[in-house]
């Protein structure tokens, strides 16, 4: 099984375990995108699943300094 497979497994089985609603992927180098995933939703309510423009709201400034 190639590593985007496994990736891509690894993020639906953390959506049917309701370990997570939805999540997103990307990996990028030297302004080339690599690989990008998703799976689950990003509005349980509102039924909308996640899609590559999903916006999230950052609540603690140090997640997105942490990841980048």
């Amino acid at each position: 099984m190639e590593l985007q497979e496994r990736i891509q497994q690894v993020m639906e089985e953390a959506v049917e375990s309701s370990l997570v609603a939805g999540v997103n992927f990307l990996v990028e180098r030297d302004d080339r995108e690599l690989f990008y995933a998703e799976a689950g939703k990003a509005d349980i309510d509102k039924n909308r699943f996640m899609k590559r423009d999903t916006v999230f709201r950052l609540y603690s400034q140090t997640k997105p300094v942490t990841a980048a």
